[in-house]
């Protein structure tokens, strides 16, 4: 559910990182293409953010997984799922009663360098998906909740 505080928080995000027509679509999310190539899609529900991004289309290991999910828990990183079609999908939620637009542009680095930094360890993944994920960047990201 939008509200006018999400709107208005999403606006002032566009504004300080220089991103023209960001918005929220019917479906409460808004897809951008950032940094190179790496889809993102922030999600509203009634009372939190959301923070989507593919992180690989290759299988983690079993020991890389586990560590992902344990980081996730003991040092707040962000949460990890494996999907056979996407892949190794990474996201973290936020109460929208803390969000602002600078905490927003701060979880967007750090998410953004946490996926840079789990996708430089290419030796932890063991094998790609069967069908590549493609990200049309006029339709922003393809990852839906």
């Amino acid at each position: 559910m939008i509200n006018g505080w999400m709107t208005s928080v999403l606006a002032e995000f566009a504004q300080r990182c220089s991103i023209s027509g960001l918005a929220f679509d019917r479906d409460n999310c808004c897809r951008l293409i950032v940094d190179h190539g790496i889809a993102l899609t922030v999600n509203v529900s009634i009372d939190r953010l959301t923070i989507v991004g593919l992180v690989s289309d290759r299988k983690p290991g079993l020991d890389w997984h586990t560590q992902l999910m344990k980081n996730a828990i003991v040092n707040g990183d962000p949460a990890v799922y494996w999907d056979e079609d996407l892949g190794l999908v990474g996201f973290v939620h936020v109460d929208q009663h803390l969000l602002t637009a600078s905490l927003l542009e701060q979880l967007m680095v750090d998410f953004i360098d946490w996926i840079k930094t789990v996708t430089s360890r290419p030796q932890h993944f063991i094998n790609p998906v069967n069908q590549a994920l493609d990200i049309d960047s006029s339709l922003g990201s393809l990852i839906r909740i």
